[in-house]
Order: structure tokens, then sequence, then C-alpha cells
């Protein structure tokens, strides 16, 4: 049975692209970027200051689902930065933010879109209201078997990213984005034992690594999981493909790994047994 996915509900992303200026005469402050995307009609987009090496500027996506009009949208910012001159380099990431729920069933699309821009667009930069979500948080046991996996074929990960962004570079950058395969490697036996979010996020902190690690857990109380391998990029369809693999590695985690028992009446998620599933590569 599933427990996460449910019929007639979407999953929400949020996206972090990192760029650098190229172009200074075309564009060399965060301003200008703002400004730009602004007049197009981006309000909800957040354009602010990353403060690592070699990022200029991080531009943030409210949570959104995944329908047309959205990569739509994606597509003609990725236009925009291109005409200022915005590029990527070894430092820059593309983070995305899957949420910890999903909409309510039936929810609908165009209205929630809507909400989402109005809220994003304030100066806060809000997000949207919690009763457009369903009550269920992804299940510990569904975050740890989506850990997991990740671990389990980080090589195949790693295979279809840059050198920089994969297995094939040395020192820092390596540990960041590796640091999940410890889960079914030197720390196997620490990480089966984890029981809740708190332990997870705990085991995420081993050696200092913290957020830098492929899979971030340290966003959960803002209610997603962060995935931070992925290059930055100025294409829309990479972001696509990238998301639409995220989702299915949780749906199928939910769907086909994990055994949630029985619900019991009157209790808001399901008792959980342990149980382990052998599923193709």
């Amino acid at each position: 049975m599933t427990y996460w996915k449910q019929d007639y509900t979407y999953p929400t992303f949020g996206a972090e692209y990192e760029y650098y200026f190229s172009q200074p005469s075309v564009c060399n402050s965060i301003r200008k970027v703002e400004q730009t995307l602004y007049e197009a009609g981006f309000t909800w987009l957040q354009v602010k200051p990353d403060g690592t090496y070699e990022v200029d500027v991080e531009i943030v996506t409210p949570p959104l689902p995944d329908v047309p009009q959205v990569w739509a949208d994606m597509s003609a910012i990725m236009e925009i930065c291109k005409n200022l001159g915005l590029r990527y380099r070894k430092k820059c990431g593309l983070h995305i933010h899957i949420g910890k729920k999903r909409l309510k069933p039936a929810v609908n699309i165009d209205a929630y879109i809507e909400h989402v821009k109005q809220r994003a667009s304030s100066v806060s930069f809000l997000m949207p209201n919690d009763d457009w979500f369903s009550g269920a948080d992804m299940s510990p046991k569904l975050v740890k078997d989506v850990i997991r996996r990740y671990a389990m074929h980080q090589d195949a990960i790693d295979d279809f990213m840059p050198v920089s962004r994969g297995g094939g570079c040395n020192g820092r950058e390596n540990y960041m984005f590796r640091g999940m395969a410890r889960a079914v490697g030197e720390f196997a036996s620490r990480f089966e034992a984890c029981q809740t979010i708190s332990d997870l996020r705990d085991f995420n902190s081993i050696g200092r690594s913290g957020k830098y690690n492929a899979v971030n857990l340290e966003t959960w109380n803002k209610g997603t999981i962060e995935f931070r391998q992925h290059p930055s990029t100025l294409s829309s369809g990479k972001v696509r493909n990238w998301v639409r693999f995220l989702v299915t590695l949780i749906e199928t985690s939910d769907s086909e790994r994990v055994n949630y028992g029985q619900v019991i009446a009157n209790q808001s998620a399901p008792v959980e047994t342990e149980a382990t599933y052998q599923t193709p590569d």
C-alpha cells in the first residue's frame, strides 16, 4: 500500500538556481537580475546573494507542482537569465526541495499556483498556506529508504553528473556529494539503527558534512527534503527530468518497498513494521 503517494494528488518542488555574472557589461548586480525578472512578471521569485565562492546570485522558487504551465514559466526564466549573461560553473548548484507533504486530492492546480505566486510576491517571500496540503508527512521509514537507495546507486547517479559533481572529483566536493554513500558503507549499521527523522539528521552530520550531503534533511522543519548534487543549469528540461527522477525515487519506495502495516482508526499515520523488499536496480 502507498502512504505518501495518493490518487489525484501532486507533490511539490522548489528550485534554487546558482549563477555567476559572465558578462558584467550586461549585468553585474543582484538588483539588475531582480529588476529584469520582476519587470517580466516573475515577482514571485526570490533573488538573493548565496555567499558561496564563485556564486554571484541565487534565484529561488516557491513550492510548485509538476505541470506544463510551471515548466513554461521555468523556460521563460531561463531565457531571461541567458540574456543577462548568467552562467554556471563548478561551485554553482541546482538544489531541489521536494515537499514532505503532497497537495490535497483533486486540488484546483491553477488556484494553487495563483495562491503560491501571490504569497511569494510579498516582501517576506511567504510560503503557501498549510490548508492546501494533506496532513501526512513522509514517514521516517520512507525517508530512510530514499536515502538508502540513493546511497546504493550513488555510482550510477554520479555517471550522469559532471565530474565536478560526482565521484570523479577529489577533496571537499567529493565528500559533499557522496556523503550519503556511507549509509551502505562504513556506517551502515548506524544508519540502519535510525528510527526517526532526528536520527537520520544526526547521521547526516557525521564528519560535519551536514547539509552538504547529496540528500539533506536540515530543511525538514521547513517542510522539505533537499537534493543538492545536480549542477546548476539554464535548461528547464534538465530541471524537469531531475525533479521527476527524484519524485519517482520517493514514490517507488513508497509504493513498492516500504511496508506501512495497518492503519488504526483515529490515528493520522499507519502503524509501521519492518520489511525488506528486493527490487530490480
